[in-house]
C-alpha cells in the first residue's frame, strides 16, 4: 500500500464514520437529504471530469 492509499482510506472513512444510531428520525430523514443533494453534486462533478477528459483526450490524441 503506497502513501496515496493510505490517505485515500483515511478520507473514506472521515464521511463514512457517522453514528447513526443516536440520530432522531427527523434527523436521518434530514441526513438522508444531505446524502441525496450531495449525490447529487458528485454525480455533476463526475459529469464535468467525464466531459473535460473527453475534450482532454480528443485535444491530445495522436493520430496513427
Amino acid at each position: 500500500m503506497t502513501y496515496d492509499d493510505d490517505t485515500q482510506e483515511e478520507n473514506k472513512q472521515d464521511y463514512l464514520c457517522i453514528d447513526l444510531e443516536n440520530l432522531s428520525l427527523e434527523e436521518l430523514r434530514e441526513y438522508i437529504l444531505f446524502l441525496e443533494r450531495e449525490i447529487k453534486r458528485t454525480n455533476f462533478e463526475i459529469s464535468s471530469k467525464t466531459i473535460a477528459l473527453g475534450e482532454a483526450n480528443s485535444v491530445f490524441k495522436t493520430k496513427n
